[in-house]
């Protein structure tokens, strides 16, 4: 459940150019349903829907996350939510372009206790769902912006989080994979909530459990959405079911006149010549003359278009196991590597070469940094050992006394070897130094 208290969200504020994002945003959403937020081009819905997410900050105000309440942006509490509660999609796909599809789909799966083979069988089945598992081993940066799209979809549905974010998720999409991916979300959200923006009203108002409407950074409408049926936009096609019909009827020639019921054409005035087994038509209206066919994308269908009700949506299947969390966020060492190596050869000769001098620079500061503290720290329990009766302190091979200190030591000696207020000292010369002794003193009572 997420519960969003006041919520207030300004660009340069305490400016002459100060802008108010978001301003008073009191909302609550269940822990499942479709929901969508609807508005104009800068009316702060995805400005909305980052704040939810932990992407963005806001200026005041709270939001709540399944007991967690966020009175600021705090990144390592943010950041353990998003992990273990959030999906998303995104507008601009935010996917490794220079990786396979079905490795930006698995990576989303290296925090889950899972085989090899259940990461497969899991990627597979939402590549399969959207409709591009033929393009498993193809570099992202080889599809289209749609079919990138759709790999950003699948990367945030194929963990089932508990809550999915999207941002225009249909944005780059025909209309038959809107369709089939806004029927997956539909489905999903009967297990998890899901948030939707979107500018494509239509979609909002069949698929929509509930449509929030915003405007200049306020809830203007928020209302539960009854869904009848989805007419399809496929002006691409002519629907002969849609049209009233005429027929013209001559020894030589039929013809059906199809049109609109409130709009009637002008008089048609065409001339017909047949010539050597083909037809040639020419054109005397003022109306421009198009051939129907399937190379110019027109077709004249002898049917109703094509529509879909509710009953289509729940009689669609899809089925994704809910996954339990097993593992810390990151990714393992060796993905790092790899895709650090893998970036570095991506570079030109110049960048390599600047990678190189910073990382030989790096060690070498490394390594005079670790002299220099070894030569000004002493560790006392490596060079001296002690019982109730004998001290020893070991200082071979140790350049901290220079010659001068050296003599100021071995005055020092000299002067307790011959008094025995404090017990023995034996001074033995080595490469460097090492005194051995016996010390004591009298406790005082």
């Amino acid at each position: 459940m997420i519960r969003i208290n006041n919520l207030n969200k300004y660009y340069n504020k305490g400016k002459k150019s100060e802008q108010c994002a978001l301003n008073d945003v009191n909302l609550e959403f269940g822990n499942t349903g479709l929901v969508c937020i609807l508005g104009e081009s800068g009316s702060g819905k995805t400005t909305l829907l980052n704040a939810i997410g932990g992407l963005d900050d806001f200026s005041g105000g709270s939001i709540e996350i399944n007991g967690t309440k966020l009175t600021g942006y705090s990144p390592k509490l943010t950041d353990a939510i998003r992990n273990e509660h959030f999906g998303y999609i995104f507008q601009n796909y935010y996917i490794l372009k220079d990786y396979t599809v079905g490795y930006n789909v698995k990576l989303a799966l290296n925090r889950y206790d899972l085989t090899e083979e259940e990461k497969n069988e899991r990627v597979d089945y939402i590549l399969d769902m959207l409709g591009i598992l033929k393009y498993k081993k193809k570099v992202v940066s080889k599809l289209s912006g749609g079919q990138q799209q759709r790999v950003s979809i699948a990367r945030a549905l194929v963990k089932a989080p508990n809550i999915i974010l999207a941002d225009e998720p249909t944005g780059n999409l025909d209309e038959e994979n809107t369709l089939k991916t806004m029927m997956i979300l539909k489905n999903i959200s009967k297990e998890c909530l899901v948030i939707v923006v979107t500018h494509e009203k239509r979609i909002a108002k069949f698929f929509a459990d509930r449509i929030i409407q915003v405007s200049d950074g306020k809830i203007v409408s928020d209302k539960v959405n009854n869904a009848t049926a989805y007419e399809r936009s496929d002006d691409s096609n002519i629907y002969l079911k849609e049209y009233e019909q005429e027929i013209i009827d001559d020894k030589y020639a039929e013809f059906k006149l199809y049109h609109k019921k409130d709009d009637i054409p002008e008089k048609i005035r065409l001339n017909f010549v047949f010539k050597d087994g083909k037809l040639y038509i020419q054109n005397l209206s003022e109306n421009d003359l198009v051939i129907a066919n399937v190379e110019n994308g027109v077709q004249i269908l002898d049917e109703e278009r094509p529509s879909l009700d509710a009953q289509d949506v729940d009689n669609f299947e899809y089925n994704l196991s809910r996954l339990d969390e097993k593992k810390n966020a990151g990714l393992p060492f060796r993905e790092i590597w790899h895709m650090a190596m893998a970036n570095i050869a991506a570079l030109g000769k110049k960048q390599r070469f600047m990678v190189i001098i910073l990382l030989v620079s790096a060690i070498l500061l490394s390594i005079t940094t670790a002299k220099y503290v070894n030569d000004k720290v002493i560790d006392e329990a490596a060079i001296v050992t002690s019982d109730s009766h004998c001290l020893k302190v070991n200082l071979e091979n140790t350049d901290i006394f220079n010659e001068d200190e050296h003599m100021d030591m071995h005055e020092f000696i000299n002067k307790y070897l011959n008094n025995k207020k404090y017990g023995d000292i034996i001074c033995q010369n080595t490469s460097g130094m090492y005194i051995e002794g016996r010390t004591f003193t009298q406790i005082k009572s």
